[in-house]
């Protein structure tokens, strides 16, 4: 909504450098991480391979016996008697096969992270580790997903018959949880947590396609919707209202949604068994790891986790800056709050001056002029006449006129050295905001020191490889 010329925010403009930093560092880590056509990753047999059947290397797919290598050849030049494998031989054809494991994991994996795009979701939690200190993903995600492929057959009078096949497959995908929505259990590190739910605002068409998807139950579905929604205490002083605060009007975009939850953590067996799911009556444990959603007292979908080989959470957690004590880090607007403030504060007092400054001030005598028409007119918009009482002979009796100094030279210093701060704390140099004359007038001297700068950049990149892209693909991997 635009703003009226005299409220409070038109006249208190406020120097916004907070966007700019963090569309910059968003721009800048994405780009690193994700540059176009071109794989973040790489997946690299061990030096020393450990296979699961290492005898694969060195035998006969065909006959199952072990492969030899040529003997010398005879002095006639015959073939010499076929020799056994040495140590190096066969630590080369291991290595070997290795490389062509790994060579064949890298497709697939590359395969399945361009399927469930990867990098869209991974911007997304970038921008949401920027803004917010926190980015978050979900792999792996089970999905059913339909194929569908177009056939012509042609009978034999030559008519042409069309069909359609649909092939529906279930697949882990990655995706991308709005941090807003996320609730893990208190801890300093995503690993450390055993529990988290997470929020999914769902409306009524939403919540029929979860019937759709593998563990749903469909009258479990049909019973929720037959209820209202109803977000309770998410609404009435809860998460909303504070997004609401803080984002764009949240609570109208939420009406007629089920807030659906969805819990990963320990679920006693015995209530696991209430849903059909049977155990190994050797296994002794009393809770398992599972996946349960519910909304508003109705279980709609309770199976084990998806990757059973792992108990950790599906969740995988990127901060911008760690917070030691928490899971959830610090934001760029967080570490500007100090220096936005500083320049509001001296942006008003440039503007204030500037505007007091350039122009006339005026006093007026009170009782010394006459009213012209009704009413005494003091304004000094253009030449006028001015009616004087009896008792003043000169103009300058009335009124009096100050021309206020202008500091806007030394202000524009402060302000100046609050925006370099602002660029040192995130340690952002001029020649990234497209000032690079002011630093280098030479290609090699402006390349060294991008390169220097970059460091900062590149830890964070660091820290998403080492927290996001190692963790899913290692899901990816195991389911």
């Amino acid at each position: 909504h635009a703003n009226p010329p005299d409220s409070a925010e038109f006249r208190h403009t406020n120097d916004n450098i907070t966007r700019p930093a963090v569309k910059q560092i968003t721009a800048r880590i994405a780009d690193m991480l994700f540059p176009t056509n071109e794989r973040n990753w790489d997946l690299q047999p061990s030096p020393l391979p450990d296979l699961a059947n290492p005898d694969a290397a060195v035998t006969d797919p065909m006959t199952g016996m072990p492969l030899t290598k040529p003997g010398p050849t005879g002095p006639n030049g015959e073939p010499g008697e076929p020799q056994p494998l040495t140590a190096a031989d066969i630590a080369a054809r291991v290595q070997k096969e290795a490389d062509q494991r790994a060579q064949r994991m890298r497709k697939k994996i590359d395969d399945a992270l361009t399927e469930a795009k990867y990098a869209k979701h991974g911007r997304a939690a970038i921008a949401d580790g920027c803004d917010y200190g926190t980015g978050v993903l979900k792999v792996p995600v089970v999905r059913r997903r339909r194929q569908t492929s177009f056939h012509r057959y042609t009978l034999p009078d030559g008519t042409q018959i069309p069909e359609i096949k649909v092939k529906v497959t279930e697949k882990a995908g990655i995706e991308h949880v709005d941090v807003w929505n996320f609730y893990p259990q208190p801890c300093k590190k995503i690993d450390e947590a055993e529990h988290a739910f997470e929020a999914h605002w769902l409306t009524k068409k939403k919540v029929r396609e979860l019937a759709k998807q593998p563990g749903f139950d469909p009258e479990q579905v049909n019973e929720l919707l037959k209820l209202e929604p109803d977000a309770g205490c998410m609404r009435e002083g809860g998460a909303l209202m504070e997004r609401d605060r803080i984002l764009s009007p949240t609570l109208e975009a939420m009406d007629g949604r089920y807030c659906v939850w969805e819990y990963h953590g320990p679920i006693p067996r015995e209530a696991m068994e209430v849903f059909g799911i049977e155990f190994d009556e050797d296994d002794k444990l009393s809770t398992v790891s599972g996946e349960v959603w519910f909304c508003q007292g109705i279980v709609l979908k309770a199976t084990l986790a998806a990757d059973e080989y792992d108990d950790c959470l599906p969740y995988k957690v990127w901060n911008y800056e760690k917070d030691p004590s928490c899971v959830f880090g610090f934001s760029v607007p967080f570490e500007l709050r100090s220096d936005q403030y500083a320049v509001n504060q001296t942006w008003h007092a440039v503007i204030l001056n500037a505007m007091m400054s350039s122009g006339t001030q005026v006093g007026v005598m009170p009782g010394m002029m006459e009213p012209i028409n009704g009413k005494i007119d003091v304004s000094c918009l253009r030449p006028k006449t001015w009616a004087m009482k009896n008792e003043a002979t000169d103009l300058r009796q009335v009124l009096s006129f100050w021309n206020m100094p202008n500091f806007t030279g030394p202000l524009m210093q402060v302000y100046e050295t609050a925006r370099r701060n602002a660029s040192d704390k995130l340690m952002l140099p001029a020649y990234q905001e497209g000032r690079a004359a002011e630093v280098t007038k030479t290609s090699s001297g402006l390349a060294m020191l991008m390169n220097s700068a970059n460091i900062v950049q590149r830890e964070a990149a660091k820290g998403w490889d080492d927290e996001m892209t190692l963790p899913a693909i290692n899901s990816l991997a195991r389911w």
